[in-house]
């Protein structure tokens, strides 16, 4: 179930999970997000943001999550929709996220995050294929 990708080049996987989030999808907080779409959104995340910073000594890699910030906000909000759950719990989780020993809460989103969407349309749409 994990292995099998909808996207089988690199070329094909960035653009397909990461540049059409940034660019056609950069503030759409309606519908669900699959699991595979968002998780492999933060790997290409993480890849641009680490490699910008290292060609720029941080600087070029600070103004990528900054630019990236919304949407990543609006792909967990789908996330959290497709597991049935209103969108904005991903701002009080990130909110939860920079308290001290409130953090942990942390573990209980990466938990929620890896589990499977509602396999049947839900409050929020159709499931993402």
């Amino acid at each position: 179930d994990l292995l099998i990708m909808k996207h089988k080049t690199l070329k094909g996987s960035f653009y397909g999970y990461f540049w059409n989030v940034i660019t056609e999808q950069y503030s759409d907080f309606q519908g669900r997000c699959s699991r595979e779409d968002y998780w492999m959104f933060l790997v290409w995340f993480w890849i641009v943001v680490i490699i910008a910073s290292i060609v720029s000594f941080g600087i070029l890699g600070m103004v990528a999550a900054i630019a990236f910030f919304i949407p990543g906000l609006a792909i967990g909000f789908r996330r959290f929709q497709d597991l049935n759950w209103p969108g904005w719990w991903i701002i009080v989780f990130n909110v939860l996220a920079m308290i001290p020993l409130v953090n942990l809460s942390v573990f209980y989103w990466i938990y929620l995050f890896c589990q499977k969407g509602d396999e049947g349309a839900n409050d929020y749409g159709k499931p993402v294929l």
